[in-house]
């Protein structure tokens, strides 16, 4: 039987991680993700950030709506790059009314993330690309 918490990971619908983005440029990460657990995920059930940079969100991100098992659902947050360039990442995970979280994978522990190359524009960008380990 399944567990109550579970979550697929299904596509980052935008920003492919290393995506390059401008200082201080607002951009919308929308991971979509597939409830495989037992439970329905309510209002109640919230995206938390466990490490990085929250890039302007105020975490906890409450869900908006009730997704049954086996619906899939997009997670939908407008975020804004940090302004010192670098390559930044921000790692979330789903957390239920008790606290107790949860995330993707075989074990339903590995986190969402966002990963983006922050560039300042009138330098025309990076000799290397920071996100790029070489």
């Amino acid at each position: 039987p399944a567990p109550c918490n579970a979550a697929k990971f299904i596509t980052d619908v935008t920003v492919p991680d290393g995506m390059r983005v401008k200082v201080g440029e607002k951009f919308t990460k929308i991971w979509r993700i597939q409830n495989i657990g037992a439970c329905s995920w309510t209002p109640e059930y919230a995206l938390v950030l466990t490490w990085g940079n929250a890039f302007g969100i105020e975490p906890p991100v409450w869900f908006d709506q009730i997704i049954k098992p086996g619906e899939t659902y997009d997670i939908i947050m407008n975020m804004e790059a940090p302004y010192l360039p670098a390559c930044w990442q921000g790692n979330w995970l789903l957390q239920d009314p008790e606290g107790l979280r949860f995330g993707v994978g075989s074990n339903f522990t590995i986190s969402l993330h966002v990963m983006v190359s922050v560039f300042l524009p009138r330098f025309g960008g990076f000799l290397q690309d920071p996100c790029k380990s070489e």
